[in-house]
């Protein structure tokens, strides 16, 4: 929604949720029969009970064919180092968000970071021409603009309002000059 010029339409669609944590090894005290690891996508736990030989590009991998089965992850996706190795987990849906934790047995060889969730930023597209004629006495007026302040600067704010009319979110603003 916004208070833009008769004419002109604005659609906005919300960006995926990702979330990215680490598989790194343990250092200090480590008990080779510790060999779980969890990761919880919605208060589903998928856990993980891996050998005792598991290397981290194993444990990573299979991490990722687990969380992968979870109803609202889009993809998985990981990357390993020497050290440690990255899972990302993108969402399904736009604009949905999915809750994600990690737990790791104590003394175990490896241990999952805790998530670092993020939405990825949405698209706004803005169609159509302007149909009316904007003037100094228009509202979004806010005074000359243009090379050597010859033209008009008007402004119209774009925000989006959920389904439920319960949140407002402000997208930012356009300039017609």
């Amino acid at each position: 929604s916004s208070d833009l010029p008769l004419g002109l339409t604005a659609s906005y669609t919300a960006g995926i949720q990702s979330a990215t944590f680490k598989v790194r090894p343990r250092g200090g005290v480590i008990d080779n029969t510790k060999l779980q690891y969890i990761v919880s996508v919605n208060y589903t736990d998928y856990t993980l009970t891996v050998s005792q030989s598991a290397s981290l590009s194993q444990i990573t991998s299979e991490l990722v064919t687990l969380i992968s089965g979870a109803p609202e992850v889009g993809t998985v996706t990981s990357s390993t180092g020497n050290n440690s190795s990255t899972i990302e987990i993108l969402g399904l849906n736009n604009g949905i968000r999915f809750n994600i934790a990690t737990n790791t047995q104590r003394f175990s060889r490896y241990f999952l970071t805790q998530p670092n969730i993020s939405a990825r930023a949405g698209t706004l597209t803005i169609s159509g021409s302007v149909s009316e004629t904007l003037t100094v006495t228009s509202t979004s007026y806010l005074g000359p603009g243009g090379i050597l302040n010859l033209a008009q600067d008007h402004r119209f704010d774009i925000f989006a309002i959920t389904s439920s009319l319960s949140c407002t979110s402000n997208l930012g603003e356009i300039q017609i000059i």
